[in-house]
């Protein structure tokens, strides 16, 4: 079973309706939750993301599979993941975070993602090359 399947029967597995119900509507109803709180949510991907973090890559394909999800909990756990692994980003990751960004976004991805973009620091010569309207498309 592949990472996505096996992490979305896991939190179908712990769905708690009432929860899911609250937290969509304090999120204006803009997104589906199985309503799982953060603890718990974490323990279901925790040693997923520290395997993968041990492989020192980015499962880009793993986590656009997870951002096109229809729960919240996938964009967190992409959210999660992401910090996690920070030390990996590269440069050639912006658009893939930017389109993070701007899909599926609302304030708690943004604040999740703009802790990430510290990685942009370690690029600076390479950022520097870039037009500040060349660089406004990747951040």
């Amino acid at each position: 079973m592949d990472k996505y399947t096996e992490i979305k029967k896991l939190f179908a597995s712990r769905e708690d309706k009432e929860n899911a119900a609250v937290m969509s509507k304090y999120m204006r109803n803009m997104f589906d939750f199985y309503g799982l709180h953060a603890p718990e949510r974490k323990k279901v991907y925790e040693d997923l993301i520290r395997a993968d973090k041990k492989a020192k890559a980015i499962d880009w394909v793993f986590l656009d599979r997870c951002y096109e999800d229809g729960h919240r909990e996938f964009q967190y756990l992409v959210c999660n993941y992401l910090l996690a692994a920070k030390q990996y980003v590269v440069f050639e990751d912006i658009p893939k975070i930017r389109k993070y960004i701007i899909t599926k976004s609302w304030w708690d991805t943004i604040d999740f993602l703009d802790k990430v973009k510290g990685f942009i620091d370690r690029h600076k010569d390479r950022m520097s090359s870039l037009s500040i309207r060349e660089a406004s498309k990747y951040i």
